[in-house]
């Protein structure tokens, strides 16, 4: 999933919040969780305790990164280009 500039405006926001701070901690703890699973399952449980842990680690990490990448997908004002009509 693409993250657009008001997903990472959100997300970012969130990530200040103290909710949003107890919710990364949580994500945190259910990654824990995921790994030591992974670490006692055999077979197919492998798999199903793989995926669970990745899709945790991208919320994770889409919380934790949302205000870097959304500094770098705003265009500063150097950046744009201005309209000279001479």
């Amino acid at each position: 999933m693409h993250l657009n500039s008001d997903d990472l405006a959100f997300l970012a926001r969130l990530n200040k919040s103290p909710e949003g701070r107890q919710l990364l901690r949580l994500r945190q703890a259910k990654q824990a969780e995921c790994n030591e699973k992974l670490r006692a399952v055999t077979g197919e449980e492998v798999l199903r305790w793989q995926g669970r842990a990745l899709a945790v680690d991208e919320m994770i990490a889409d919380i934790a990164t949302a205000e870097q990448k959304l500094t770098r997908v705003k265009p500063s004002v150097t950046s744009q280009t201005r309209f000279d009509p001479h």
